[in-house]
């Protein structure tokens, strides 16, 4: 059997400007098209505060076309209020909010290096499942009540949720262009949950967003705990050989040269 590509995991130090993530996202892609051997690099981290808009939303009618429906404050009221950002993202799903204290995962995948379950390759549906079990496993991984997040599955409640129930404690939205899939990722651990209120979290009304700790009673398992066992989930289940990097501040293209 040939040996499994291997998969670079790096843990971003720091709190990260969404725009900072984007362009580290986007410097890992590059490298990992042009490499062959190297199935993806996966960067671990936390943002500054921010509302992070997706592809599918539609612009609201009239008035500030900027402004999405799902947003339900002024940007100005979020800078007040949240000193957070707005801004428009190319992966998929619509909106979702990001802030210190949650895992943030962009797996950077070469898809057509990885074979699927029962095709050469692994399609884009097999690897969201693949994201969404990897929550749904690094979470139970730490027992009760944890091992009742479970994966959304449906189309349109995409992500990990509370099992029996209408919370929500992980998104999941990706963007494949040429066989690499970006973006990824953000499960709730102990962040502030209050920028929320600012959106109707994945276009879902009714939709209350959750996290680990608040699960628990307001405490529960490390960032780093978490990011450690979602990383290493995430790999496994897309067939990948996990390699650890140091954690930076910042990925330099030569750290995966040797990967």
């Amino acid at each position: 059997m040939p040996a499994p590509c291997r998969m670079a995991l790096l843990r971003l130090t720091g709190h990260v400007p969404y725009s900072v993530g984007l362009a580290q996202m986007e410097s890992a892609a590059a490298v990992v098209k042009a490499t062959p051997s190297l199935a993806g690099c996966l960067l671990l981290l936390e943002h500054l505060p921010v509302i992070s808009v997706g592809r599918r939303l539609r612009p609201k009618g009239g008035g500030d076309d900027s402004l999405p429906p799902d947003v339900v404050l002024s940007p100005e009221e979020i800078a007040k209020q949240f000193d957070a950002e707005i801004h428009v993202s190319p992966r998929g799903g619509k909106v979702t909010c990001h802030m210190p204290g949650q895992v943030v995962a962009y797996p950077i995948v070469n898809l057509r290096a990885l074979p699927g379950k029962s095709s050469a390759t692994l399609g884009v549906r097999e690897y969201v499942h693949a994201l969404e079990d990897a929550v749904s496993q690094s979470c139970a991984s730490f027992d009760a009540p944890f091992d009742r997040v479970k994966p959304g599955r449906e189309p349109g409640r995409e992500g990990a949720w509370v099992e029996g129930t209408q919370r929500k404690i992980a998104s999941v939205g990706v963007r494949v262009s040429a066989g690499i899939a970006t973006h990824g990722v953000a499960l709730n651990v102990s962040n502030d949950l209050r920028l929320f209120d600012a959106v109707v979290p994945c276009g879902l009304e009714g939709v209350t967003m959750t996290s680990m700790w608040n699960e628990n009673g307001g405490s529960g398992p490390t960032f780093d705990d978490v990011a450690s066992k979602l990383a290493c989930a995430i790999a496994d289940n897309i067939g990948a050989q996990p390699v650890w990097l140091d954690a930076a501040a910042e990925l330099d293209a030569s750290m995966l040269e040797n990967v």
